[in-house]
């Protein structure tokens, strides 16, 4: 991935498996998702690429999952629900459980993004992992352009936010 920053606009830049091009352009508060060098079925399998992973990334618990194992070594599988248990927002663990297997896990698993077992319930990041990963380095990278309703109450962006205007 790429980050390029100029004339006031922030591009993000990703190579893909097809030799096209992704990129990310945020200008203010408009941003803008352009695709080069593709056929139009290149295009739309890459739409729909985007659409499933801002699904997979919809809710919290898939959120701090993806979180957690960025943060681990990358072949190492990681506890659950623990590694999924927010801490801002922490849920009790059997509801949790309970969710991770029968919602969350699922999601994740059908994109690709992580790989699974029931017994001891653990994951471990999936062939399309990095795909969720950039997006929420690209969110981090540029915390201070997050509104705040985006940001206050995530401790991890504010932290983010705070070791940036040091």
């Amino acid at each position: 991935m790429g980050l390029v920053v100029a004339r006031g606009e922030l591009v993000f830049s990703w190579p893909t498996v097809s030799k096209s091009t992704i990129e990310i352009c945020v200008l203010g508060n408009n941003s803008y998702v352009t695709m080069t060098g593709t056929s139009t079925l290149d295009k739309r399998e890459m739409i729909e690429r985007w659409d499933t992973v801002f699904r997979s990334l919809a809710a919290e618990p898939r959120r701090q999952l993806v979180v957690s194992l960025m943060e681990a070594p990358q072949d190492r599988e990681l506890s659950l629900p623990e590694a999924a248990n927010p801490p801002s927002l922490l849920m009790e663990p059997a509801t949790l459980y309970s969710e991770l297997i029968h919602v969350h896990l699922p999601v994740l698993e059908d994109a690709g993004l992580i790989e699974w077992e029931r017994e001891p319930l653990c994951a471990r990041r999936g062939p399309q992992f990095a795909e969720a990963a950039s997006v929420i380095e690209s969110i981090h990278a540029n915390a201070d352009e997050l509104p705040r309703s985006l940001s206050e109450g995530c401790q991890r962006l504010e932290a983010h936010r705070q070791r940036q205007n040091l």
